[in-house]
């Protein structure tokens, strides 16, 4: 059939279970069952074991080459390449890819057939390979995780760096969420200053702190809250993707503030606040911070109609758009907590 592949003759894949029957030597004439050689069944030193010859070392003639220490192997308890694959739940060309990569390497090639035999500890070693591509490293960052062997603490280790990079990318895609549904609201000419009501997620707030007074000079001392807490992050080489206040009143008519920026690690010099889950109302502030009073008057009113008392209550500023001194474009989504719930975030 034209363009149907063909069979060479003689060659087939040792890890195949439709190769084709051709006759080998030794095949009955008392020789190895498994691969035809004219040794008898039971002594070819690819497929004894301990059982069969308990007198044999159990080491393959051949090429070998030892990825990995393990004893198990003396006892001829090998593993083809078929078998490591269905085991580990991966392909035999995934297998012979990371082979080629010299991120998993057989144990033992046989020089004149060119099986391959890998070692019974490989397996652990081939899911460790397969755990990290899944959590998202390239192959090259897989063989650079695993050349060194890792213990399985150094092995946590990573997995908590690979977790707080995903919970940076998380951040950074929830926060450019919100940046599109602050644009969509000012577009929509029924929606620009209207009050939303949402769940927003628990999330941990490298953060400048204080108690300040409700008085005239309370908007530039929160001014350098934030100035204090960016300069501190980027010293840690932290991310200010998403810079968040929060204002809680107090019995004596004060103000505890929190300003800072989301975050996965602690910051030297900042305090690591996390702010609960809460169903928040919502209004957009577009333009410069010296006007948020009146968008805040907004959320205020709408809050009394339904008999919350704003001077009450927990307060956020969520900046969305942020960028430079010139606050003509900035984006702020003004929060007013209804309710919220204890933190529940992994630690640190």
């Amino acid at each position: 059939m034209t363009g149907s592949p063909r069979l060479r003759p003689g060659r087939w894949d040792e890890d195949r279970d439709d190769r084709p029957t051709r006759r080998r030597p030794g095949r009955g004439r008392g020789g190895c069952g498994r691969c035809g050689d004219a040794a008898p069944r039971g002594t070819h030193p690819l497929h004894v074991t301990q059982r069969e010859a308990p007198g044999w070392g159990g080491r393959p003639t051949g090429r070998t080459t030892m990825t990995t220490d393990d004893a198990s192997t003396a006892d001829g308890a090998w593993l083809s390449t078929g078998d490591l694959a269905r085991t580990a739940g991966v392909s035999v060309r995934t297998l012979h890819h990371y082979d080629a990569l010299d991120l998993l390497r057989p144990a033992h090639v046989d020089d004149r057939t060119g099986h391959r035999r890998y070692a019974p500890r490989q397996l652990r070693d081939l899911r460790r390979v397969v755990m990290l591509k899944e959590l998202g490293l390239s192959l090259q960052e897989v063989r650079e995780a695993l050349a060194a062997d890792p213990s399985d603490a150094e092995l946590r280790d990573l997995l908590l760096v690979r977790r707080g990079d995903l919970e940076r990318q998380q951040a950074e895609v929830r926060h450019r969420l919100l940046q599109l549904d602050a644009r969509l609201r000012l577009l929509d000419a029924d929606a620009a200053g209207a009050v939303v009501t949402r769940e927003v997620p628990a999330v941990r707030v490298a953060a400048s702190t204080a108690v300040l007074l409700h008085d005239a000079a309370h908007g530039r001392h929160v001014e350098d809250l934030f100035v204090r807490a960016s300069r501190l992050v980027d010293d840690a080489g932290g991310s200010r993707t998403t810079p968040v206040g929060r204002f809680v009143p107090r019995p004596d008519g004060s103000v505890r503030v929190v300003a800072g920026f989301e975050t996965v690690r602690e910051v030297p010099g900042l305090d690591l606040v996390e702010l609960p889950a809460a169903r928040v109302a919502t209004v957009v502030h577009h333009g410069p911070m010296d006007g948020i009073g009146r968008t805040t008057a907004v959320l205020d009113a709408w809050a009394a109609e339904r008999a919350v008392d704003p001077s009450a209550t927990a307060r956020r500023w969520l900046f969305l758009e942020a960028d430079g001194e010139h606050q003509g474009d900035w984006v702020v989504e003004v929060q007013l907590e209804l309710d919220a719930s204890p933190t529940t975030l992994p630690p640190v």
